[in-house]
């Protein structure tokens, strides 16, 4: 049984989750980059070696952390990721091989957690995942430019989320 991620030493944690977030599910993309530190966030909650690797604070739109900003940066300039003209951001060929290779080493638990935070936020609107996330962690909304919005809003988004 496998103890965790840290195999790949070329690649850090943050490079392998991101890469392994864009491969499961069928490979769908992330519609931009708010949603994927959001998904990002979510996912540290739970893998307490990710969490110990960010450090988000409060943005615009929430929960920020520039080290995902900079890995994405990187991760598109070697040829692994591509953020398409609908602000998508999905796998290339070569990031689909190395996500793949990559995925063999991580447990379960970690792929799980990764899959369910990634379905979570399919169908969801960028107001909804904010209202989620504000709701959930407020602290990280004191500079969001959204707020006054979602807030306006909190009853409709409420019955979209729960229905």
């Amino acid at each position: 049984m496998k103890d965790s991620m840290i195999l790949d030493e070329e690649f850090t944690l943050l490079e392998k989750i991101i890469l392994v977030l864009l491969y499961v599910r069928g490979r769908t993309p992330i519609v931009g980059k708010v949603r994927l530190q959001k998904l990002i966030f979510l996912i540290s909650q739970d893998l307490k070696e990710l969490r110990n690797e960010l450090d988000f604070e409060a943005y615009k739109y929430g929960m920020y952390d520039q080290t995902i900003e900079d890995i994405l940066e990187g991760l598109e300039l070697d040829g692994f990721i591509v953020v398409d003209e609908n602000n998508e951001v999905k796998l290339t060929s070569k990031g689909v091989e190395k996500a793949e290779m990559l995925l063999k080493s991580f447990t379960e638990r970690e792929i799980k957690t990764i899959e369910e935070v990634k379905e979570l936020f399919e169908g969801l609107s960028e107001d909804e995942i904010l209202a989620l996330l504000y709701s959930k962690f407020p602290e990280f909304s004191k500079y969001s430019e959204k707020l006054r919005e979602i807030n306006r809003k909190r009853k409709e988004l409420a019955i979209s989320l729960y229905p």
